[in-house]
């Protein structure tokens, strides 16, 4: 396994403070640096969900493909998040790591944050179904829980992001109404490119892609947040924060 290599000068500097500007082009910035790993991710976690509708619908119908794929969705982009949360803090510290080290160091706590995962996608689903405001407001008030479960292990995740996001969830709710616009029109376009595409894989692919794309870019972002929201309330440091993968 290849040594995390150490940079001189940090991969990019981060605004200290929560704002949406910033955590999206600091974002973005991150992102692009580490494209491969980080779109490589969210593809992998999503081509279950493009070979879904394909093998099921016959058994469970239009609806309940329908459904499963909504429920299934805040899980995978709950787990994408935090898989891709160690390779962000350490670009944010100044280090690079290679994707066999990003991969595991994430996966020492992977055994938190599935269970954490599904119970949050389940609950996000259920409110959904019972009325979908509450599930809107679940998901802002847990928008950062990938993140503390990798960044601070085995505690109470959704209170705990209940209290970093505490003060900033309409600017967190605004982050995610723009990333649901971006999947919708991602999704809407690659559907119109590949209407009459007859093979199999092309429909596979432009069904997964988008959402891959949108949810490996969206985790980098909550991450920044992440990240912003705890030099904000906590005064504490990109050093501090990444001390325990140490």
């Amino acid at each position: 396994m290849r040594r995390v290599e150490v940079i001189t000068q940090p991969v990019v500097r981060l605004a200290t403070s929560f704002s949406v500007g910033s955590a999206l082009s600091q974002g973005l910035s991150i992102w692009s640096r580490n494209v491969v790993f980080f779109l490589g991710v969210s593809f992998l976690a999503y081509l279950p969900f493009g070979l879904l509708p394909m093998g099921t619908s016959r058994f469970l119908g239009g609806f309940g493909v329908r459904f499963l794929i909504i429920g299934g969705n805040w899980i995978v982009v709950l787990i994408v998040q935090g898989l891709v949360t160690y390779a962000v803090l350490e670009q944010i510290h100044g280090r690079t790591p290679s994707i066999p080290e990003a991969v595991a160091k994430t996966w020492s706590r992977t055994r938190v944050l599935v269970p954490v995962a599904i119970t949050t996608g389940i609950l996000l689903f259920a409110a959904l179904i019972a009325l979908v405001i509450p599930a809107i407001v679940l998901s802002v008030h847990w928008a950062v829980l990938s993140q503390v479960v990798i960044a601070e292990g085995d505690v109470d995740a959704r209170g705990r992001s209940e209290q970093l996001t505490a003060g900033h969830r309409w600017s967190i709710f605004g982050v995610m109404v723009l990333f649901w616009v971006a999947s919708f029109g991602l999704k809407v376009m690659a559907a119109t490119l590949v209407r009459h595409a007859g093979s199999y894989w092309v429909t596979v692919v432009s069904s997964t892609l988008p959402s891959a794309l949108v949810a490996s870019v969206s985790a980098v972002v909550y991450s920044v947040i992440y990240y912003q929201l705890r030099s904000e309330k906590e005064g504490v440091d990109i050093e501090q924060l990444t001390s325990v993968f140490r």
